[in-house]
């Protein structure tokens, strides 16, 4: 139902009730003004920077979005799954193998390759793999057990069509630490090790210097207000779990480590219980372990990238520029800032991939044409984060942005110390579907500056610190058939600020509003009376357009008090009011599930 179908008085009457229950000053009634375009520049390599593709905000529409109806109300998404290199040719005649075996009696980088004479690194394998590209149709770079302790980059040029398949054998990893040894004791459990890096904080312009001006003053007041353990990069991870850093040897406790860059030292209190007899003790040393650029028609597969140093805003594994790209189980775990940085990318498969306990963020996504996500989890990460109190801005289980004709299903997004699953600025046909978000220490889910649309559906977004589900200066967002559940402050919430985003589908800035929201068949529960079931700040101006098209139905809603379950501008009302506004018939309301 919406209130189109309501008497044009009774209309102008509800607007004037909400506006009078809003904050006349609140978060949405001043425009922050446009937000200018990406960032655009080449980094250190010659390569793309990090978006990998170069200046997006053109103000012309994008020729590449795929043909959907992008004023749809509910998304309808395409996507078909990527073959990325497709199967292995069943002729070895028409395969050009390279193997890497660091473990063979035989191996190093001079070899040609062979089982024989296999190559001992990664990257002489991807070097080969670019100049045999000219002459093979298909390429197998087949990686044999082990941990490959280096940063291994390709890019394939972009007229290269050659099918590449990167593939582990057995447990492969590409590591971007050192194992430590010849630790010496300081007594009580306590050790030092020579330390050859000044890292430092990082600084206000170090990780956005390409920026425009607009963003570089949201990042330096964004570092600036996080805290010193945020923006450091050291990572030490003993028997496999990482050890938490501290800013003196005055603090040192068991599982902490602390580095004194004035006396090159390293100290470590080994966890309790644990001797360094019996410890491997890794310490990461490369910001990143992996780049692969420009490469069309490639499947990675059954690799991990773990224990990169990476500094703030950064990546173990950097990936760009690419097209027909199938990423399948590969781990992205275990890394100072982000596991997995995937940009400018078109026709984009990840499947049973995981990106875990990363200091920040486990994957972030930007500028991808037709992209499914399906069967991975980004479960507790940005415990960086955590330790320097810092829990937004871009950090996310996953992070999405820039996206058309996408699809994320099966997904999970579990005990993350920031947002679960989050897309933000101009995301195009969108489908959410049959994903878990639960205890994240902010929302489950976060939607932001799109423009749609955007579906949700057949998920389960429960017992998150915050918000179930957060919708930011968004359009055609449509929840439909999911279970929302006893999140800390709000299940749904609308909060609004002056956005303007550069859509792709117009080629022209617009401000974002709360046009054409959908939910219907939902199961919305607050457990706790402080919960509500839905809360708003946005003003007037926003409010409007919201009831004029909001269309709310067959849902279940329970709170155990439902005359005070909605919160508009600090008040707090009953349900019986909401579903005068907003909601249909059909729905019901109970203090008991």
């Amino acid at each position: 139902m919406t209130l189109r179908s309501r008497h044009t008085t009774l209309l102008t009457t509800l607007v004037l009730l909400l506006a009078l229950l809003l904050v006349a000053d609140g978060c949405a009634g001043s425009k922050a003004g446009k937000r200018p375009g990406q960032r655009t520049g080449k980094d250190d390599s010659g390569q793309p920077d990090d978006w990998g593709g170069g200046d997006k905000s053109s103000g012309t529409a994008d020729k590449d979005l795929p043909q959907l109806d992008y004023s749809a109300r509910i998304a309808s998404p395409t996507v078909t799954e990527t073959a990325g290199a497709g199967e292995v040719p069943a002729l070895d005649s028409e395969i050009v193998r390279i193997v890497v075996d660091q473990n063979h009696a035989n191996a190093g980088d001079n070899n040609p390759g062979t089982a024989d004479a296999p190559l001992k690194t990664i990257g002489s394998a991807l070097k080969m793999a670019r100049q045999k590209a000219a002459t093979a149709s298909f390429i197998h770079v087949q990686i044999h057990e082990g941990v490959y302790r280096e940063h291994a980059r390709v890019s394939m040029g972009k007229d290269a069509d050659t099918k590449l398949l990167i593939e582990g054998v057995g447990d492969v990893a590409i590591d971007g630490s050192e194992v430590y040894t010849d630790w010496q004791s300081a007594g009580d459990g306590r050790y030092t090790h020579s330390w050859d890096y000044d890292w430092g904080l990082v600084t206000e312009t170090e990780a956005w210097q390409k920026q425009n001006e607009w963003m570089k003053q949201k990042h330096r007041d964004w570092i600036k207000d996080s805290g010193p353990l945020f923006k450091r990069r050291e990572i030490v991870i003993v028997n496999g779990d990482v050890m938490r850093q501290v800013l003196s040897s005055n603090d040192l406790a068991d599982g902490t480590y602390f580095v004194d860059e004035a006396n090159d030292m390293l100290y470590l209190d080994l966890p309790a219980g644990v001797s360094m007899n019996d410890a491997t003790v890794e310490v990461g040393e490369r910001p990143l372990v992996f780049e692969l650029m420009q490469a069309m028609n490639t499947t990675l597969r059954n690799i991990t990238f773990q224990h990169a140093a990476t500094m703030v805003e950064q990546r173990a594994a950097w990936i760009r520029g690419c097209e027909n790209l199938l990423l399948e189980d590969c781990r992205f775990n275990t890394n100072n800032y982000r596991g997995l940085g995937l940009y400018n990318s078109k026709h984009v498969t990840l499947r049973d991939c995981e990106a875990n306990n990363n200091g920040a963020q486990g994957i972030d996504m930007a500028f991808i044409i037709d992209l499914l996500i399906e069967d991975c989890v980004t479960n507790e990460n940005n415990w960086r984060g955590d330790w320097g109190e810092t829990y937004s801005w871009a950090i996310a289980g996953i992070k999405i942005l820039n996206t058309a004709n996408t699809i994320i299903r099966n997904h999970e997004a579990v005990d993350n110390l920031t947002f679960g699953i989050w897309f933000d600025h101009d995301n195009l046909h969108v489908l959410i579907d049959n994903c878990t978000m639960k205890r994240n220490y902010v929302d489950g889910l976060f939607l932001e500056a799109t423009r749609g649309p955007i579906l949700v559906t057949n998920c389960e977004i429960e017992d998150n610190n915050v918000g179930g589900v957060r919708i930011a200066n968004s359009r055609r967002i449509a929840l439909i058939d999911n279970r929302i559940i006893g999140n800390g402050r709000n299940q749904i919430y609308l909060r609004g600020y002056g956005r303007m985003i550069d859509t792709r589908v117009t080629g022209q800035t617009e401000e974002m509003d709360y046009q054409q929201l959908t939910f219907k068949n939902n199961t919305i529960v607050a457990t706790a009376p402080a919960q509500n079931l839905f809360w708003t700040n946005i003003n007037q101006q926003q409010m409007k357009p919201f009831l004029q098209s909001v269309e709310s139905d067959y849902n279940t809603w329970v709170h155990p008090t439902p005359n005070a379950c909605i919160e508009a501008g600090n008040n707090r009302f009953g349900f019986d009011v909401w579903q005068d506004l907003v909601e249909g018939s059909h729905s019901t309301i109970s203090a008991e599930q």
